[in-house]
This record gives C-alpha cells, sequence and structure tokens, in this order.
C-alpha cells in the first residue's frame, strides 16, 4: 500500500465509499432496455449527434494499468500476420519505450507492415527520433499528426492524444497508455486500456485509415485498401460505439457524446479523469443533474498526484467550489507523482461507460484528437463499475470538503488564477 499521512482516515473514508458502492445492485434497473440512456430513441439521437453507431457482437476486456495491459499488447503484436497500426501522443525514453519501439521494429522485419502516426512535439529530442528511425529502418513507416494548411500557433495547438493499436484490422486496444515504463511497468501509473474485438473494430480501422491520409501517409497515393477490411465476425455480446473526436475537422463528437449522456442522466454519473478542469457548458450539465437528483461522483488527481503539477492542478482547484456548491462530490487521488491516476473512464445510471483518451480538460475539448468507445452491454459495464468502485475505496483517496479549502493558501488562489488564464490557450 502507497503511505499517506492520515492514512487511517482516509481507508474509512475509502471504505465506506465502496462498500456503498458495492452494496448498491448492480443491475437495478430491471430488464435490459428500461434505462433512459439505453432508450433506443436516445441511442438513435446519439448516431445522428455524434456521427457513429453501435455495433453489436463485439467483446470488451478492460486492461486494469501497465502489466496487463502491455501483455495484451505484445501479444496482438506477435500474433499479427499482416499488419500493425498505432497511434500514440510518445515513446518515451526508457526500458518499456524502447521495447515497444523494438517490437514493433521486429514485426517490420518479420514483413508485416507497420504504420505509426506520433504527436511531432514528444519527438524532437535525437533519442526519440532515434527509436522512431530505428523501427523505419526495420522496414516501418512514421508520420508525424499535423494540421496541414497553416504555419502558425494553431497548427501547434492541434495535437494527436488518441491512443490506438491495431492488429491485422480484427483486434484493437485503446485507452490512456503511451508507450513508457510509467505506462507499463509494475506499481506504476494507475491506468485503463481496453481490447476491443468484433465489428466495431471496423471504426477504428477507418479512423486510423483517414488520419494516415490526412498526414499524408501514401505519398505515392492511396493503395488498394482491401487487405485492411478482413470479414468481422460476432465474438462476443456487446453493442460498442466508437467515437472519435478531431478538432482540427471541428469534429467534437466526443465533447456532444460526454453531455448528451450527462444531460440524459437519472441515477449517477461517475468521472474518472486525470484533469478535471471543465468547461462551462460540462459545470452546468453536472449542476443540473444533481438537481434531478443524480448523484454525480468527480475522481482526479490531487496535487501529489499530477504529473504535469500545479500546471493543471491550480486550474482543476478552481472548480472545486462551484462544484461543491453544485453538490458535486469531488474526491483526489493523492497516491503521489509516481503513482498519477491517468485513467480517462465515465460510468452513467450503472448502464454506459465510456473508456478511452479523453480527459476533461481544455486541450481535450479544444485542440486534442481523441479517441473512446462506449459500452452498453451489462457484464462490460460491470466491469468498469467494479474497476471504479475500488479506485474508489483506495486509502489515499481524500475527500474535498470545505475543511479542505483551509489547506489552500491565498498564494495559491492567485496563481490559480493566472494559470488557469494560461491553460485556456494551451
Amino acid at each position: 500500500m502507497i503511505a499517506t499521512s492520515n492514512g487511517s482516515r482516509r481507508g474509512l473514508l475509502g471504505f465506506a465509499v465502496a462498500a456503498g458502492w458495492l452494496i448498491l445492485p448492480q443491475t437495478a434497473w430491471g430488464q435490459y432496455g428500461t434505462v433512459p440512456v439505453l432508450d433506443e430513441a436516445f441511442q438513435a439521437q446519439l448516431d445522428a449527434e455524434t456521427h457513429s453507431r453501435r455495433y453489436a457482437g463485439c467483446d470488451a476486456r478492460l486492461l486494469i494499468d501497465g502489466p496487463a495491459a502491455y501483455q495484451a499488447f505484445k501479444d496482438l503484436v506477435n500474433d499479427a500476420t499482416d499488419h500493425i497500426h498505432v497511434e500514440t501522443l510518445v515513446f518515451e525514453i526508457n526500458e518499456y519505450g524502447r521495447d515497444s519501439a523494438s517490437l514493433f521494429a521486429e514485426a517490420a522485419l518479420r514483413g508485416l507492415e507497420v504504420r505509426l502516426i506520433v504527436d511531432p512535439f514528444y519527438h524532437f529530442l535525437p533519442r526519440k527520433l532515434a527509436m522512431l528511425n530505428f523501427i523505419e529502418e526495420s522496414g516501418g513507416e512514421y508520420r508525424f499528426y499535423w494540421k496541414h494548411g497553416t504555419v502558425s500557433m494553431e497548427r501547434v495547438k492541434y495535437r494527436l492524444h488518441k491512443k490506438i493499436l491495431l492488429a491485422d484490422g480484427r483486434e484493437a486496444i485503446l485507452g490512456g497508455m503511451n508507450y513508457g515504463t510509467r505506462y507499463f511497468a509494475e506499481d506504476a501509473w494507475r491506468d485503463t486500456n481496453i481490447l476491443v474485438t468484433g465489428p466495431v473494430v471496423k471504426d477504428i480501422r477507418e479512423e486510423f485509415l483517414q488520419d494516415w491520409i490526412e498526414v499524408n501517409g501514401w505519398r505515392d497515393g492511396v493503395p488498394d485498401l482491401t487487405r485492411y477490411y478482413p470479414p468481422l465476425e460476432p465474438t462476443g455480446p456487446g453493442e460498442i460505439r466508437n467515437v472519435d473526436q478531431r478538432p482540427a475537422h471541428d469534429d467534437l463528437d466526443i465533447n456532444r457524446l460526454v453531455e448528451l449522456l450527462i444531460d440524459n442522466a437519472t441515477r449517477r454519473v461517475v468521472i474518472e479523469t486525470a484533469y478535471f478542469i471543465p468547461n462551462d457548458r460540462v459545470k452546468e450539465l453536472l449542476a443540473n443533474a444533481v438537481k434531478r437528483g443524480v448523484d454525480v461522483t468527480v475522481m482526479t488527481n490531487g496535487r501529489s498526484s499530477n504529473d504535469l503539477g500545479d500546471t493543471l492542478f491550480l486550474p482543476s482547484l478552481l472548480t472545486f467550489s462551484p462544484m461543491l456548491d453544485a453538490g458535486v462530490e469531488i474526491l483526489l487521488w493523492e497516491a503521489g507523482f509516481e503513482h498519477t491516476m491517468h485513467a480517462k473512464t465515465l460510468l452513467i445510471d450503472d448502464a454506459v461507460a465510456i473508456v478511452g483518451s479523453y480527459n476533461m480538460s481544455n486541450r481535450s475539448y479544444r485542440w486534442d484528437s481523441e479517441n473512446v468507445v462506449v459500452l452498453t452491454e451489462p457484464g462490460q459495464v460491470a466491469a468498469v463499475r467494479e474497476m471504479l468502485a475500488t479506485d474508489l475505496g483506495q486509502a489515499w483517496i481524500v475527500h474535498v470538503d470545505r475543511r479542505w479549502f483551509k489547506n489552500v493558501s491565498a498564494l495559491d488562489w492567485i496563481r490559480a488564477f493566472f494559470v488557469n488564464l494560461l491553460s485556456r490557450h494551451m
């Protein structure tokens, strides 16, 4: 267990929160389809307003924390027979970053097509470029994600934040993890990926191909794409929706997805996000949900665990008081910097769950390309619910109340104001 101050008090609080979750029935709504957010009319609205669709016959497996995710990632790469497609923010210069690059290089040497899209600003150091060049020298290809047609700061702001691994167009892993030790090592960051199979993978592979074309991936013209579209048979009981977001093209479908789900919640909203800096619309929707009698819980990194330090913790601080006044429960993950909470999960009415790369912060709202999957099958949603119950019950969770604010200095409030102004343009 990670050592914290006031561990006993926090442990009791965590036990009470988790116990409350476990006591409540997981299927309190009765028969599938009777929950408002599962209503067919509402699902049709999601189809139209998020430009997505549900695919039946899909399976999903949560990959909780690094070792499970890294093993699944290795299995997909090693078992692939035709191609590997990747989108990620960063390859870190450390053991797991180098090992991941080596796995992709080995796949290319086996004759597989290996293509990667990466964010340029995390790879300008020679050692990071060397890892990408190593993959390319082995027969793979990589491209940097840019917004084309601009040379201004606007081009710098639009960034790649998706984390997608596709194997043979049949299986996909997505979620919060980049390639590096802090994501994949034992006892490192708290993060969540998800492995999906079945017909929904069609949307994810089309998403990658669209991005590859956008970054001029086929410089000699688009080839025959037939090889990327193998038949996808049913693999599980779930209906899964894939939603992506490309602010560079005024595509804000995940924003709309989250807004619609919160606005139609009738019982419970649980948000697990590394950075909680909601925009005015989300704050309004969360406050309105509480007024309707919905229990709203937000868990985000506290100061000790925020990997970006005060740059993102102080803007979060400004949201805590108004959210607390609105009746939102705020819980802080205070496990220390080495154990940052990096997962991005949303649970609505114990009936719909979102897992992906999308944070509740300005970058995800306005600048970053993102990807999520939406689960509605009761067993798959229950797995997310149980994961969240475990997180909420950890001994290092701190409950924000009015007494908590006594530990915030006047200087912190002043700095929070100015850092928040800056963060609106980051």
